[in-house]
């Protein structure tokens, strides 16, 4: 699977999501050209190598920003939690890739000129299919490594 298919798997994933549809004005890939706030950016992928005797790796670093105007950063915070709660509801195996893992490694929020901004971080650990992870053929991956 390539980065911009995760990507994709992702933004989709958060965007099928009933809470942050109800509340957030969209996903989007980098900065949105238009977009009312709030919305969630999505930055591009970074990974490395994770692989293991048998198996090809990615550690994946994912991070995500929850933009929002206004004085309250409340809603920039149910945000990030309902993006926490629908990562982990990612589904465990992806076309040639079977996820091994996840965690939050955090969550930062930030004040800005015109409003709140969360900064969610995540680790996701994943085999090529067929590989030593690849024991299960449904299932989610848990936060908890």
């Amino acid at each position: 699977m390539t980065t911009p298919m995760l990507a994709a798997a992702i933004i989709a994933a958060l965007a099928d999501d009933p809470v942050i549809a109800a509340r957030a004005n969209g996903v989007f890939l980098g900065p949105p050209l238009r977009a009312t706030p709030p919305w969630i950016e999505v930055e591009p992928l970074q990974w490395a190598d994770w692989s293991v005797k048998d198996a090809a790796g990615r550690e994946l670093r994912l991070a995500l920003w929850v933009r929002d105007e206004g004085d309250d950063p409340a809603r920039v915070s149910d945000l990030v939690d309902a993006v926490d709660a629908a990562l982990a509801r990612l589904p465990r195996r992806l076309p040639g890739w079977m996820l091994g893992g996840a965690q939050m490694i955090r969550v930062r929020m930030l004040r800005e000129p015109r409003g709140w901004a969360g900064l969610v971080e995540h680790r996701l650990r994943m085999l090529a299919d067929g590989g030593a992870a690849a024991d299960s053929e449904q299932g989610r991956y848990s936060n908890a490594d």
